[in-house]
């Protein structure tokens, strides 16, 4: 749904079984990511009057992020994956699991994943895995940040380069909030 003079309206152009994020980089451009049933993981994209769909070369799709020069970033299980037309995709170097992709910075270019992170071991131990942020000025190259306490990093605001908000925790047995 669209909303405008604080009244909402229908969009029922879309074709997409479900959707499990959008993204809008302006009024005219916008992206969303989720499924069709036979069909697989979807990425619709908006370009001011109608959506156009495309296949997207993974199991899940879970997250989707787009700056307004027009890369897009796509999560799913274990992967990150990059286009630049909404149509072709490539792998990032990030391998892990986010639910939550943003765009950040004064230009809204770069990117922040908020996830379970995979980091390659230097071929002599096993692999690393840590609850943070995936950041990248180009939706390539990830950095991972430190481990968050408390793990289970889900969902994330990042108002500007140097101040980043993150969610963690999960529900349990005890009543004490997670930080």
């Amino acid at each position: 749904a669209v909303a405008g003079a604080q009244q909402w309206s229908l969009d029922s152009s879309t074709t997409a079984t479900f959707v499990t994020s959008v993204s809008a980089a302006s009024e005219s451009f916008a992206v969303t990511v989720g499924g069709q049933n036979g069909g697989g993981s979807i990425l619709e994209t908006y370009d001011g009057s109608s959506w156009s769909k495309n296949k997207v070369p993974t199991l899940m799709a879970l997250a989707t992020a787009t700056t307004p020069s027009g890369n897009i970033v796509v999560t799913s299980i274990n992967s990150v994956l990059n286009s630049n037309d909404g149509v072709n995709f490539s792998p990032a170097n990030a391998a892990g699991t986010s639910q939550s992709a943003n765009v950040y910075g004064d230009n809204k270019e770069k990117f922040a994943l908020v996830g379970y992170w995979r980091l390659e071991s230097d071929g002599t131990s096993l692999p690393t895995y840590v609850y943070g942020v995936a950041s990248s000025d180009d939706g390539k190259s990830f950095a991972v940040s430190s481990n968050i306490e408390d793990g289970y990093s889900r969902y994330g605001a990042f108002p500007s380069d140097n101040t980043w908000y993150v969610s963690n925790g999960m529900w349990g047995a005890d009543p004490t909030p997670s930080k």
